[in-house]
């Protein structure tokens, strides 16, 4: 009985470990997403302003 309590608690922290590495990659690519629109979309005003 001992055995398995011993095997079952690094379950929890490594789910939740790995839950919060997924939010944060898609924290991230979120973010660089955003920031390479934003600037393709200035690129684009500039292009039209100098032409």
């Amino acid at each position: 009985m001992r055995r398995k309590i011993g095997k079952r608690k690094w379950i929890l922290p490594v789910c939740v470990t790995a839950l919060g590495l997924v939010v944060l990659a898609g924290v991230v690519h979120f973010s660089i997403e955003k920031n390479h629109k934003q600037v393709r979309t200035v690129t684009e005003l500039n292009a039209m302003n100098y032409a």
